[in-house]
Formats: C-alpha cells, sequence, structure tokens
C-alpha cells in the first residue's frame, strides 16, 4: 500500500518527457545515503532560493525558467531532486524527501558558506512540506508557498481534520502563526494548481520582486 501511495504521490517524470542537457551538477549525501542532484545558478545576489519542486517536475524541466526568473527576481537559485528523481538516487518518500531537503541545506550553509539569514525557501505544491519541514528545524530568512498543501487526506477528501493515518501534513505545523512577520497571500482567480505563475506572469512576478524586497530591507 504504502509503494502504491508513494507511486501516485510522487509522479517522478520518465525519460523521454524532459530533454536532458548538461549540467554541473553538485551531489549531496542525505544521513541515509542518497545521493541528491543539485544545482546552483549563482547570480552573487543578497539573497538564495532554495526551491522545492512539485511532484512531477526535474532540475532539467525546470532550468530555463529559474535561469530567467532568478534575473527578473535578482536572487541566486538553488535547485535540487528529491530522492529518485532526475540524477538523484534512492526512492521517493516523504521522510526520503525531508531528509534531502535537509542535506541540502545543511550543504549550501557548511559548504557554500551561504549564510542562513539570506536563504529563502520556496516551495510548490507537494514541495511546499519540504519547505515548511526546513522552515521547522533550520534558520531561514523567509519563505514562499505557492500551491500548498494542507495534507494528504485533505486533497483526497477535502477534510480539515487532522487523523493519525494521515500524512504530508502541512496543516498542524502552524508555520504561519510562528511567522514574526507576515504578508498577505497573493491570489490568483481563475489559477489552477500548477499554472498560477503562467496565468498572471507580470503579477506573479512583480508580487516575488516586493515580497524579496521587503525581506531585503527586515
Amino acid at each position: 500500500m504504502g509503494n502504491t501511495l508513494n507511486r501516485f504521490i510522487f509522479n517522478n517524470p520518465v525519460e523521454g518527457c524532459y530533454e536532458k542537457f548538461r549540467l554541473d551538477f553538485i551531489f549531496v549525501e542525505t544521513e541515509c545515503g542518497d545521493r541528491i542532484a543539485a544545482h546552483f545558478i549563482n547570480r552573487k545576489a543578497p539573497l538564495t532560493i532554495l526551491f522545492c519542486h512539485g511532484n512531477g517536475e526535474n532540475i532539467y524541466m525546470l532550468y530555463d525558467y529559474f535561469c530567467e526568473a532568478s534575473k527578473i527576481w535578482n536572487v541566486n537559485v538553488f535547485l535540487y531532486d528529491y530522492p529518485g528523481y532526475g540524477e538523484s538516487t534512492g526512492t521517493p518518500n516523504e521522510m526520503s524527501m525531508y531528509q534531502s531537503g535537509r542535506a541540502v541545506y545543511d550543504y549550501m550553509v557548511n559548504v557554500l558558506n551561504i549564510k542562513a539569514e539570506s536563504i529563502v525557501l520556496y516551495g510548490k505544491s507537494i514541495g511546499s512540506c519540504a519547505a515548511i519541514d526546513i522552515a521547522i528545524v533550520r534558520k531561514v530568512k523567509g519563505i514562499i508557498l505557492q500551491s500548498a498543501l494542507m495534507s494528504l487526506l485533505n486533497i483526497c477528501f477535502k477534510t480539515r481534520f487532522i487523523l493519525p493515518f494521515d500524512s504530508f501534513c502541512n496543516i498542524k505545523k502552524s508555520l504561519y502563526e510562528k511567522c514574526k512577520l507576515k504578508v498577505h497571500p497573493y491570489w490568483v482567480v481563475g489559477g489552477k494548481h500548477n499554472d498560477i505563475e503562467l496565468i498572471e506572469n507580470k503579477k506573479f512576478n512583480d508580487s516575488i520582486k516586493s515580497f524579496l524586497k521587503f525581506l531585503r530591507n527586515v
């Protein structure tokens, strides 16, 4: 049951659905021995986004977008793949996803000497779970959540109750309440789970830039 559920949740893109090309990969080892593929888009900017991607994406698919976005937003971007995705080894599941996020964060701080106070987490879809996990256990400058999940059961049954057998439970972590400084959520009318940045591209980019400017000034 667990393996079937993981295959449903982690919709790892198969080769042929995306184009492979030459990239300078960084490999980071997790506590359970998975080798996590990562790539650093370094623009020598004051803030660095650590991006936790959705369940149907990988670095190859995200690279062009974030090369352009990093210029528009004036940030560095650190991309990484969950276990089993792209060039990463291992099997994707909730715990291995959390372990990979923590390992990548620690690599950024301890090896690349990126200051914790300059790291902005960005979690999209299921990546919101990875981003929130990092924010709970590590120090960061801020966090962006796009199409975030409440929990797995909420997706399936629209329930707001927390049940013992639920998973990916962002709802019980109360991250918003714990934030020292909060900003009003950006809502895209007519937007769906995976197209928010496409429907209102300029407004979306302006909102991200505004939030990053806010972080630079606090």
